[in-house]
């Protein structure tokens, strides 16, 4: 059996080396490894052209030393813009090289400064004092600051820092207007409301927020020396009082008081700010919706009635209203722009969804026909159609390509791949936002936002040549559409801001972000710019998107309040609406109006990689593997014969090692275990199913195994295998497989006692035995899901989920007397069954009486049959931290539940392939089989509010009281605790 052992040991190795070989390349700095593959080399080289001078700049700032060297891994396969930074198991930061959100559009460099935002995470996890630097052997995450610190002081140091120069997000009225709205509304947190650990909206991007203007704040008011301290004293110490205790101490006042003045200072810049009411607010969306995108069709033809769409993400869906008439046309995941086509019949659709990595993906739906058509295209997103005489002309950005293109795609009336038009290719770069495809003039013509470093322009352009460009210097402008076109002008509308809370000039005390409109003429292409004079409105958040209905010229806008962001009609004193800005008429070179698109990027290419001779090597990721996390004692396991553990061999080491994303994890335990006086090893690999990380979202899996030697002799392996693999991703559908398999071979080493008599074998209680033997078990499940959210209102769900799965079992006992008996025991089982889940959302208004049903035909080997229902009575949302206890408590929850289940026997003994039965089984239950029960339960949701674990783990703990009308014992009222784990 050892020489067996270290055979799988050598071919582990053998399979692991060639994994390890790589198509990435690296460059090495004096800090950093810049590691990459090809398709990423000019970002690459980007950050390693400032990657020291960034560290230097952010440990001189904390007063600290820099002191270690981190891996930075880039990689295209997720189309959706992020980055990362995770100290297990070692310090690493991950970068998605994609297209940049409207988010994120505040950076002059926006690579640069998202690297930046995560390198200060890089920077301040890790100020440790000299004497536990060493700690750092073990593993970087053993760092005080990770117990005592939420993601409000992680996330405020790295957006204040991000932000001291100008741009960043707090100096974006868009990012920055929520605060101001929780205190329109009398809604605003006390700073333990806004650690991450809320689970609504707006969930954890309050820590962003709330942190980084209260860091600024503190930067300001103390100085940066003094948040410099808070971060050394965090990084050597966790007092009882958590960050409270590190507050005080620091700044020599309670952070509650700190937390007063701060909201005084808000409340003197919102007092500055211009208001006036509105004429009307009507509604349009649920009042509790997050309305990502929408838009607006209004043909001005004889009976036509304007169309407005939407998309709420906390319903999953797009919705339409025409006329008084408001529908849910289709559920949706991941939707992130949806535009009208140019005759008002279709929708086209950009959306991200999970295939093997986050992937950006474009499709058209055809609203006379509710059916959505998938263009099977990923990295495009910001559709956009036009009707033509043979079909479709279908425009799409190209979110991986360098410099950035304008996609044409050609479709007939069927939507069958025609042809590919020539690109339309950006400048060097530009990125463009809200790109609109149209019929003018008997043409197709285009306008985008273009934004160039921290400069926002609206173009006009078609197929071949710019037609116009109107700078907006830094003015940020989101979500452009086009409100009307004639023969003489065209009208555009979207929401702006200017950079910065309190720029001079015109906006001087803006904080929130208004309407704007938009007028071409089309005889010279000059144009008018009327802004809304005003900060804002009452009863009404800032703009973060704006389109008129022309008919009645009035703005459909989502209004940025602070727990939702619904759709709403409103009416306004068209006084507030003047001109801001002339733009004179259009002059063209003297070759006329073809300006072509330039092709600069080449020359940009070349002209940035000749900056800085970049030393490149081949990536190996051995080396890393091997700077994983050490750990002091053992994590090997013995286990019993049905694999709950009895003990863990804690005399030992163990080394988990990861790749430079994450995604894959190799550990290695050996430990010695004085209850069974045994040695044993551990092993583990597991890779995949990392959204965030970017490993495969289809497929992750899991080997893990432990064997033990008693002295000379074997005694005993159990290991596990789990894979899981989604076969197909719709709309909110899912087709996915999975396979769990467990076992275990050997003796257990433990004694027992007969705690009651067995006349068959003759053996009586009090008797000892020991046990050991073979039991290996296997589920495999085929699933169809399309339980999808169905309202804003949480536990609103609907769908079904239905899966098949055959389970196996074999089992072989033996059982070691003391008195030399010695018994045996087998146990061969084999079944199929099947599961339907059902989700009906109940009263969506009120979110109340959402019911769950399921049935399972043999849901293991003792039951025929099992039946659930279960209802939420009530909710009561309260998403609080809560004093002196540091926990978050998130709702109280009141749910009613039934339950039932069917025996099934053949002679006393069990059917082998009983699925085949089903019917006959059926026939022979009776009363005395069928076991249920009746519970009545409350609970409460709570996470920590203290350490990085809030926000990403929480419990239900609660109490619930049982009664059973048939119970399998004689108790027919129980009472108990309730108690669940989230994660």
């Amino acid at each position: 059996m050892k020489k067996f052992f270290l055979c799988m040991i050598l071919a582990g190795l053998a399979a692991f080396s060639v994994f390890c070989k790589s198509k990435f390349s690296v460059i090495k700095t004096e800090y950093f490894d810049v590691i990459y593959p090809p398709e990423c080399e000019i970002s690459a080289k980007k950050i390693a052209s400032v990657c020291d001078g960034y560290y230097l700049e952010i440990t001189s700032l904390l007063s600290e030393e820099p002191y270690q060297r981190f891996p930075v891994t880039l990689i295209k396969d997720v189309e959706q813009f992020n980055a990362h930074f995770n100290p297990l198991s070692y310090n690493h930061i991950v970068m998605y090289d994609t297209f940049t959100p409207e988010g994120l559009d505040v950076f002059g460099k926006t690579i640069e400064s998202v690297f930046y935002h995560e390198l200060t995470h890089a920077v301040t996890l890790n100020i440790k004092s000299r004497k536990n630097r060493f700690l750092s052997w073990f593993a970087d995450v053993v760092n005080p600051a990770y117990f005592s610190l939420t993601m409000f002081w992680l996330e405020g140091a790295t957006v204040s820092f991000e932000s001291r120069k100008g741009e960043g997000r707090l100096n974006d009225p868009f990012f920055m207007q929520d605060a101001y709205e929780s205190l329109k509304e009398g809604k605003f947190p006390s700073w333990r409301d806004v650690t991450g650990g809320r689970d609504t909206f707006p969930g954890g991007s309050d820590a962003y927020l709330f942190g980084g203007m209260f860091s600024k704040y503190l930067q300001d008011k103390y100085g940066m020396e003094k948040f410099a301290e808070f971060w050394h004293l965090a990084g050597t110490e966790c007092p009882l009082s958590f960050v409270a205790g590190l507050f005080k101490k620091t700044y020599g006042l309670p952070l509650t008081d700190a937390w007063l003045d701060f909201k005084a200072a808000l409340e003197e810049k919102l007092s500055k700010s211009t208001s006036a009411p509105l004429l009307e607010k009507t509604l349009l969306s649920d009042k509790n919706a997050v309305v990502r995108t929408f838009d607006v069709h209004t043909s001005f033809r004889l009976g036509d009635e304007t169309k407005i769409i939407w998309y709420d993400s906390k319903s999953a869906a797009i919705y339409m209203k025409s006329g008084k008439k408001t529908k849910k046309l289709l559920s949706i995941t991941g939707v992130s722009s949806i535009k009208f086509s140019d005759d008002g019949e279709y929708i086209a659709v950009s959306r991200y969804v999970l295939r093997n990595s986050t992937k950006a993906e474009i499709g058209i739906f055809d609203i006379a026909n509710s059916k959505y058509h998938n263009l099977g295209m990923s990295a495009k997103r910001d559709a956009s159609v036009v009707r033509s005489l043979n079909g479709f002309d279908v425009y799409a950005v190209e979110v991986n390509s360098n410099p950035i293109q304008l996609l044409h795609f050609r479709y007939d009336e069927k939507f069958h791949r025609l042809e590919d038009a020539e690109p339309i290719t950006l400048g060097a770069d530009e990125v463009p936002y809200s790109v609109l495809s149209f019929t003018y003039d008997g043409k197709i013509q285009h306008a985008a936002i273009i934004k160039t470093g921290l400069n926002w322009k609206i173009r006009l352009f078609d197929d071949s040549k710019k037609i116009a460009e109107y700078d907006f210097g830094k003015k940020i402008i989101h979500n452009l559409h086009m409100n009307f076109a004639d023969a003489y002008k065209i009208i555009f509308s979207f929401a702006w801001a200017d950079m910065g809370p309190f720029q001079s000039g015109e906006s001087e005390n803006q904080i929130f972000s208004r309407i704007g409109l938009f007028s071409v003429k089309t005889d010279d292409f000059s144009a008018e710019f009327l802004a809304q004079q005003i900060d804002s409105f009452e009863n009404l958040g800032g703009i973060t998107d704006v389109c008129f209905d022309m008919e009645n010229y009035s703005p459909i806008c989502v209004s940025a309040e602070y727990e939702s962001n619904p759709l709403c009609t409103v009416k306004i004193d068209s006084a507030l609406m003047r001109a801001s800005k002339e733009f004179g008429p259009v002059t063209f070179e003297a070759s006329g109006p073809s300006q072509e698109f330039g092709n600069a990027s080449a020359d940009s290419k070349d002209s940035l990689l000749a900056q800085k001779d970049f030393s490149e090597k081949p990536f190996n990721v051995l080396p890393y593997y091997l700077k994983g996390i050490r750990i002091p004692f053992g994590l090997v396991s013995r286990t019993d014969l049905s694999f709950a553990t009895l003990s863990t061999a804690l005399l030992g080491a163990s080394y988990i090692g990861t790749d430079t994303l994450g995604d894959h994890l190799v550990g290695l335990s050996a430990g010695f275990d004085p209850f069974s006086n045994s040695l044993g090893f551990w092993g583990r690999f597991s890779g995949g199913g990392s959204a965030f990380t970017g490993g495969s979202n289809s497929l992750s899996y899991n080997l893990a195994g432990n064997v033990l030697f008693d002295g000379s002799s074997f005694l005993q392996t159990s290991d596990s295998f789990s894979m899981s693999y989604v076969l197909w991703r719709g709309l909110v559908s899912s087709v996915s497989l999975s396979l769990e398999e467990y076992f275990f071979y050997g003796e257990e080493d433990e004694e027992y006692e007969v705690d009651s008599d067995s006349v068959k074998a003759g053996i009586m209680k009090g008797s000892e035995y020991t046990m050991g033997g073979t039991h290996s078990k296997t589920d495999f499940v085929l699933s169809f899901s399309n339980i999808h959210k169905s309202s804003p209102k949480n536990f609103q769900y609907a769908g079904f989920s239905f899966s098949l799965f055959l389970s196996s079992e074999y089992k072989n006992v033996h059982y070691d007397f003391s008195d030399d008996k010695k018994i045996e025991s087998e146990k061969n089982y084999l079944n199929a069954g099947a599961s339907l889940l059902v989700r009906i959302p109940g009263i969506s208004q009120i979110g109340l009486f959402p019911l769950s049903l399921k049935a399972t035909l043999f849901p293991s080997s003792d039951y025929f049959a099992s039946f659930s229902a279960g209802v939420v009575l009530w909710s009561w949302e309260i998403q609080k931290g809560v004093p002196a206890a540091s926990i978050f408590l998130n709702r109280f929850t009141l749910q009613a539940s039934y339950t039932g289940n069917f025996d099934y026997y053949s002679n006393g003994k069990k059917d082998f392939f009983a699925v085949k039965k089903s019917l006959d089984i059926a026939k022979d239950l009776s009363k005395d089989d069928y076991s249920d029960s009746l519970a009545l339960g409350a609970f409460f949701t709570f996470g920590p509010n203290a350490s990085v674990a809030t926000g990403s783990l929480s419990w239900n703990l609660g109490g619930k009281i049982e009664f059973c009308p048939n119970p399998k014992d004689d108790k027919r009222l129980k009472g108990g605790l309730l108690f669940g784990l989230n994660y």
